[in-house]
């Protein structure tokens, strides 16, 4: 399993505070 921050965002996308957290962290 590969970890991707841009796939992982978009699983992410549903929570709110998560999507904030990932924000930064995506480029």
């Amino acid at each position: 399993m590969i970890f991707n921050p841009c796939l992982v965002h978009r699983w992410y996308l549903r929570s709110d505070i998560e999507d904030r957290w990932w924000s930064d962290y995506e480029l």
